[in-house]
């Protein structure tokens, strides 16, 4: 059934909409603006984490694994988030 299927679930969708704003020409200003995500360094947080440093917003993120986590504040900062 279509229930069955990944992109019917929250998660699935979160997941589609995170990457699709990370992945998109599409105009967000988040200039001026401040960003905290949990679970930024991998999955739909690092997602989400890119997006909105690539829309302008200074964000903080937190994680439980540091090497990652230096990974995503370095690729943030590459964005000038």
């Amino acid at each position: 059934s279509k229930l069955d299927q990944p992109e019917h679930h929250s998660f699935g969708r979160l997941l589609k909409t995170a990457h699709a704003l990370a992945t998109s020409n599409a105009s967000f200003n988040f200039k001026g603006k401040s960003a905290l995500v949990t679970g930024g360094t991998s999955g739909i947080g690092h997602a989400t984490t890119l997006a909105l440093a690539k829309a302008g917003a200074s964000v903080v993120i937190t994680g439980r694994r540091a090497k990652e986590g230096e990974a995503v504040a370095e690729e943030i900062c590459k964005l000038g988030g």
